[in-house]
């Protein structure tokens, strides 16, 4: 999410790692730039178009048409040029993306001009003071207005709350608005809006190179900055994810293209070419000194500086901005991934840094799915920049639709592996709703990109003419109905494909999935339980392959799923289905359903989690009616998948024997007990967890500094709860913000130990404790 802008903001006060390369090395050879991947396990982009607007927008100004996408979590609330921006680049996207006969394109194309019309006025009311672009001047409006909007707006599209733009937003937007230009301007009746949108859309081009983008010491590197206001070289900071090369080379391609329709002088759009390509450079190579080679991870935050050969940029850890870890690959990071795919997407003959840049994040997402099942955690690479990942990367779709992004480039991956990869991803995205502003964003956005969406609007509007590969996935979606009524009079409903669980109207699943019984592979199917194996269970027939016996399951209409070794095929039938299964070499045992809905959230460790078993309200609290217990469940991961898909799961404790208890306390397990080979999670669910807003402060120093009450003696237990095996500082800060009451946290990092402090008059003195940290959260309470 945007920053809560600041012009320095202050370094993460932790340990820095950097990373050199050497000056342009010579290129080994990359990916092949053939056809494109897209999936149809996830349904219709102009659907999630629909759901986004009913969701997440309203138009607040009386008299106006303008169309605000109001936010929430994290720097957010109100309006923000990140969520406006997401708004503007989804709908130009799509519009783009349909045919000319489409009976929704009328609405499409108002509902583009409706989300640009909230952006100019963002915009406009930008004039005042603090845009941070007076000293390149005003490109917009005929240099009355500048064209990169403040950050933050109130509800009410009116109220100014945090001045100076953040690139992020600013480069989707311009991303939707040249996207929905260029798809009508070859119409025989271009909306009126057209020239109004494309002037707007070709100075902001300008403004952006003039006020966001900031050139190095040696003048051969053009970085772009965390906003018009603030960021830059070293230790002035970089946020990795701002950085859209797609929209970069979509501008210089306009302006190259427009410049004598737009420009100003008419021919000045061509002598911006050479400055979009130092600024395309730069940017990849900035991603090359971040980004981890074994795993393609990046970090949301970081420095970078030129070396004195004016050739080689480095990068280092060290900065953090916007409440997120500096070193983690989180749901900032994450979105440059899909910021190069579009890169790809759009100019697949241009951007083969692009598919260097992917090649290393397809390959470990091939390492992270196993028989449709994906894993709980990515890799870390200890030698590079990336020390943390956010949890449950997979389910929270700021994280996994950016993540899955990656799955559209060819790769050295098969094509039948790639394929499987990309419908895998397509459907996890489209278990999900929009029913919150960041994940409901990234849900529709990874929808246009999966699906192939984004790739035919390029095409259509003439950009490339590469091919995407046809999907082979067996599938099948669920129907959303969806109204949408724009300012123009214009009411269409809409019933588009998703297996989305939705808010608005949908119909039975059509089609039921193999999913793996506690990870699928050398396991065999049970029945109730692991000694359940009653021979009225199934039917044995003999397949000459797993998909053979797949077939036989779809061909029998009481199936409930299969288990196979060899040739033997046991076509289960249980009227309860497979609800255990046993460890046995060489077996797979797989589930035949409806896809289960499953909730977003994370696991978070109960006391450390190792060697803890979970318990109600204190150590000795442990009634039978807190959990059920499920026994022969493979592992964690398979545990805490069986909780997500109960709607009543507050945690999960597991043994490694297999036995999972299911927590179902209203409040889950508040407390642990030691005892060795157990771990006990408590499960937070997305839809209710919430982070509060605000800022760290130092208390004295805070390095070697342990927190105190009133005085440096006052040290009284009641005042804190302690944390232990919490990773980082970071983490023990999360915890903070996550509880309503509390003040500020104490953290020592060679233990792991956590204290959040709820006195209620806070944290108001220190005692020096080599080893230790005391930092005072001061919460931001919106207006």
């Amino acid at each position: 999410p945007a920053p809560a802008p600041a012009p320095a903001p202050a370094p993460v006060p932790s340990p820095s790692t950097t990373v050199t390369l050497s000056p342009s090395p010579a290129p080994s050879p990359g990916p092949s730039t053939a056809a494109s991947f897209s999936t149809n396990t996830m349904g219709a982009s102009k659907a999630r178009l629909f759901e986004f607007v009913d969701t997440l927008t309203d138009q607040p100004v009386t008299g106006s048409a303008a169309r605000a996408v109001h936010s929430s979590g994290g720097a957010a609330g109100g309006v923000v040029s990140e969520g406006q921006g997401y708004g503007l680049l989804i709908a130009g996207t799509v519009l783009a993306s349909l045919d000319a006969d489409d009976s929704d394109r009328q609405l499409v194309s108002d509902l583009a001009y409706e989300m640009f019309l909230g952006w100019r006025r963002m915009c406009v009311l930008s004039a005042g003071s603090g845009s941070c672009q007076d000293d390149e001047g005003f490109e917009c409006g005929g240099g009355q207005y500048p064209c990169l909007a403040h950050w933050k707006f109130g509800d009410d599209l009116t109220t100014i709350i945090g001045q100076g733009a953040a690139p992020d937003g600013d480069a989707d937007a311009l991303g939707g608005m040249l996207l929905a230009t260029m798809a009508v301007e070859d119409e025989s009746s271009r909306p009126t809006w057209y020239d109004e949108m494309g002037q707007w859309a070709y100075e902001t081009c300008k403004q952006f190179y003039l006020s966001s983008t900031v050139a190095s010491s040696s003048g051969k590197h053009r970085i772009v900055k965390l906003g018009s206001c603030w960021g830059g070289w070293g230790g002035e900071g970089q946020n990795p994810s701002y950085h859209a090369p797609g929209v970069y080379r979509l501008c210089k391609h306009f302006m190259a293209t427009h410049g004598a329709t737009f420009g100003k002088p008419s021919g000045e759009g061509a002598s911006f070419e050479g400055k979009w390509d130092q600024v395309i450079d730069t940017t990849y190579k900035m991603f090359e000194a971040d980004q981890c080679e074994s795993t393609g991870l990046i970090t949301n935050w970081a420095k970078v500086y030129e070396e004195s050969d004016g050739q080689t940029l480095t990068a280092s850890t060290g900065f953090s901005g916007s409440g997120t870890p500096g070193a983690e690959y989180g749901s900032e990071a994450a979105r440059g991934v899909w910021r190069v795919a579009l890169d790809y997407l759009l100019f697949p003959d241009d951007a083969q840094e692009a598919l260097e840049f992917l090649e290393p994040v397809t390959s470990h997402l091939d390492r992270k799915l196993t028989n449709g099942n994906w894993a709980e955690a990515l890799d870390i690479d200890n030698t590079c920049l990336v020390e943390t990942v956010h949890p449950s990367w997979s389910w929270n779709m700021f994280m996994a639709g950016t993540t899955f992004s990656s799955l559209v480039a060819p790769s050295a991956l098969s094509s039948t592996r790639q394929q499987e990869l990309i419908d895998a991803a397509g459907q996890r995205v489209a278990m999900k709703s929009i029913e919150d502003y960041y994940s409901g964003s990234w849900i529709a956005i990874a929808t246009m990109t999966l699906n192939g969406d984004l790739s035919k609007a390029a095409m259509k509007i003439g950009l490339s003419s590469a091919s995407t590969d046809t999907t082979t996935s067996s599938t099948s979606a669920e129907s959303i109905t969806s109204s949408v009524t724009t300012s123009a009079g214009t009411t269409t409903t809409s019933t588009s494909a998703t297996t989305s669980a939705s808010s608005v109207t949908t119909s039975a699943p059509a089609a039921k999935v193999f999913t793996p019984v506690d990870g699928g592979d050398d396991r065999a199917c049970r029945g109730a339980s692991t000694s359940d194996n009653s021979n009225s269970h199934y039917s044995v027939v003999s397949a000459t392959s797993i998909d053979a016996c797949k077939g036989e399951c779809i061909g029998e209409a009481a199936c409930v799923g299969i288990e196979f070794k060899g040739t033997r095929c046991e076509i289960w039938t249980r009227d309860g289905g497979i609800q255990a299964s046993k460890q046995l070499t060489g077996y797979t045992c797989l589930r035949y359903d409806y896809p289960i809905q499953v909730r977003e959230g994370e696991f978070l460790p109960v006391d450390g989690g190792s060697n803890r078993v979970c318990r109600g309200s204190s150590a000795s609290d442990n009634a039978a009616s807190y959990f059920t217990v499920q026994s022969g469940v493979s592992s964690l991961e398979s545990c805490q998948s069986n909780c997500r898909e109960d709607a009543s799961c507050t945690g999960v404790e597991y043994h490694v024997s297999g036995r999972c208890e299911i927590w179902v306390r209203a409040n889950g397990p508040e407390a642990s007990a030691q005892v060795d080979g157990y771990s006990c999670w408590r499960f937070e669910d997305g839809s209710t967890s919430s982070e509060r807003e605000g800022y760290w402060q130092m208390l004295d120093g805070s390095v070697d500094r342990a927190c105190r009450g009133s005085s440096a003696s006052d040290n009284s237990a009641s005042y804190f709860t302690v944390y232990y095996g919490i990773a980082s500082s970071d983490s023990c800060k999360m915890t903070c913000r996550r509880d309503s009451n509390c003040k500020g946290i104490e953290y020592h990092t060679s233990s792991g130990r956590c204290e959040i402090w709820t006195r209620a008059d806070g944290i108001q003195a220190t005692a020096p404790v080599t080893g230790y940290t005391c930092w005072r959260f001061i919460e931001e309470v919106a207006s």
